[in-house]
């Protein structure tokens, strides 16, 4: 008993990583960001609603898992840009409700608007350049934000990444 509560308090990590391979401040930082790929499933599977899957033929399995990942790959980068916008961090089930009931309706051959404004869809509208709420979307800005939509953005995004061994790796004396 006395011994056990030595380790109170304390996080254990097990890995099937030689000793050597990697260095432990390395694993430890590895282990800090698996939270992100722990909610990037919560994500795929609530909000994306990738499950369950009602397939059987591998090829389509595949084809359906890496759509979800592609798409997963594209909010993040969506959301990346929107938390920077709007200065701080906006939950990612908020982001992909106010997606969701941002339609559009057709009035010729025009479109416009066809929810209501919040401040997720203002940030939504200047993280991505386009103003849905407040611009008469013609064939030709169609076309402006397509061509906008293949080039390369006007500034780079700086995603985050854990610190790399070496100069800028955590203190490993530290808990």
């Amino acid at each position: 008993m006395k011994e056990d509560a030595r380790y109170d308090g304390l996080y254990a990590v097990m890995t099937s990583i030689p000793p050597g391979r990697m260095p432990v401040s390395e694993i430890i930082s590895v282990n800090r960001g698996r939270w992100q790929i722990e909610e990037s499933f919560r994500i795929m599977k609530s909000e994306f609603r990738s499950r369950p899957v009602f397939l059987q033929v591998w090829e389509r399995i595949s084809a359906h898992f890496t759509t979800c990942f592609i798409a997963l790959l594209v909010f993040r980068l969506l959301e990346f840009r929107i938390n920077e916008a709007a200065l701080r961090a906006v939950p990612a089930g908020q982001i992909v409700d106010a997606l969701r009931a941002m339609d559009v309706h057709v009035v010729k051959d025009c479109y416009t608007s066809d929810f209501e404004r919040s401040e997720i869809t203002d940030v939504i509208g200047e993280a991505s350049g386009m103003r849905f709420d407040v611009e008469l979307l013609t064939p030709a800005m169609l076309e402006k934000y397509r061509k906008l939509s293949g080039r390369a953005p006007a500034k780079r995004i700086h995603l985050p990444h854990p610190p790399r061994a070496g100069r800028d790796a955590p203190d490993s004396t530290r808990p």
